[in-house]
């Protein structure tokens, strides 16, 4: 039985090392963090308030989010950035770059190999939308 108990710990150990290498959003504090908030309540503002205060640069991506149409991906990226923002206590966000990632590429797999060995196939490159910006909190 402690076989079993000890394989269940080191897969679980393996698992959540390979989740948290994975992560698709990250920061780099400015300033001082706040107590986290909801990210429904951070707000994404086009140009800077009128008083506010800087907490951190903030970064995402739609990497791993399963998303395929350009929306999608954008939409997963922004709410990865607005759920880093919210767990830093930040109400606002203003965004400084979006861009795409590439990450590899589709083929079909499909193809004909004649005798001078020559085929053709299909392809597709995967890219991630990423987000960059800097999480603040406007004064009321």
């Amino acid at each position: 039985m402690s076989n079993v108990v000890n394989f269940r710990f080191i897969l679980i150990a393996i698992v959540s090392f390979i989740l948290s290498a994975c992560s698709s959003s990250s920061h780099v504090l400015l300033g001082k963090e706040k107590s986290p908030i909801s990210p429904q309540m951070v707000v994404v503002y086009s140009t800077p308030p009128a008083s506010y205060e800087k907490i951190a640069v903030v970064k995402s991506s739609s990497r791993n989010a399963w998303r395929f149409t350009e929306k999608g991906k954008r939409a997963a990226a922004m709410e990865r950035l607005k759920e880093e923002a919210a767990s830093l206590g930040a109400n606002g966000l203003l965004i400084q770059h979006r861009g795409q990632q590439r990450s590899g590429f589709v083929s079909t797999g499909a193809g004909n190999m004649d005798a001078d060995e020559t085929g053709d196939g299909e392809g597709l490159p995967l890219t991630h939308e990423t987000l960059e910006g800097i999480a603040i909190w406007v004064k009321k």
